[in-house]
C-alpha cells in the first residue's frame, strides 16, 4: 500500500475518516519533456475544507495516536537518516543498461523484466512486438 503523509492518501492519512473532506489539494500538470501527467501539491491556502461530521468513521483521539505514532516513527535516527541521505532525493536506474537499449524490431523501450532478463515493454505490455519472433528478441541497438 502507498501512503503519503503530506498529500493525505492511504487509509492511514485520508482525513475523510474523521470528517474532512478536502478539495484542490493536488493539481495534475503534463511534463512537456516526457508527455506524462504529474502531480502537484497546492498552497495549502488554496486547499478547500469542509467539516463532514456524517461521514466520520474513526474519532479523534484514536485519529490523533495515529498521528502521535507516525511522527514518533519519523523521529527515529533511522528514519532520518534514510531522509537525510542524498541517495534518496535522486533517481536511479533499476539496471545497468535502463534507457540506453531499444527493441530491434519496434524502437521501443527495453526495460529490465527480472533480475537477469531485459525485454521489449512493448512486447510485455501492448503487444505489438510477438515474443516468439528471435529477432525482436536479440536484434538489440544500442541509444547512446
Amino acid at each position: 500500500m502507498r501512503e503519503h503523509r503530506s498529500r493525505g492518501t492511504g487509509i492511514l492519512n485520508n482525513e475523510l475518516y474523521i470528517g474532512k473532506l478536502i478539495w484542490n489539494r493536488m493539481r495534475y500538470v503534463k511534463d512537456p519533456a516526457t508527455g506524462n501527467r504529474v502531480s502537484r501539491m497546492n498552497p495549502e491556502t488554496d486547499w478547500i475544507i469542509k467539516d463532514v461530521p456524517e461521514l466520520r468513521i474513526v474519532e479523534g483521539a484514536f485519529w490523533k495516536r495515529v498521528k502521535e505514532r507516525q511522527e514518533a516513527l519519523d523521529a527515529t535516527p533511522r528514519v532520518k537518516g534514510i531522509k537525510e541521505g542524498r541517495f534518496r532525493n535522486t533517481r536511479h536506474g533499476l539496471h545497468l543498461l535502463t534507457g540506453k537499449l531499444v527493441c530491434g524490431s519496434c524502437g521501443g523501450t527495453v526495460t529490465a523484466v527480472g533480475r537477469d532478463y531485459l525485454a521489449c515493454s512493448n512486447a510485455r505490455k501492448l503487444r505489438t512486438v510477438n515474443n516468439a519472433d528471435p529477432t525482436s528478441v536479440v536484434s538489440w541497438k544500442t541509444r547512446f
